[in-house]
């Protein structure tokens, strides 16, 4: 049982790992796009 639940819990992190770099580079992107616009 405990075994399931680890691997499936892993599985959803894998599924969730390219979300999140995605977001990531949204986010270096946007920053980039505005850092000189303040300056």
């Amino acid at each position: 049982m405990a075994e399931k639940a680890l691997t499936t819990y892993d599985d959803d992190m894998m599924n969730a790992m390219p979300q999140m770099v995605m977001m990531m580079m949204m986010m270096m992107v946007v920053l980039m796009a505005v850092l000189p616009v303040t300056q």
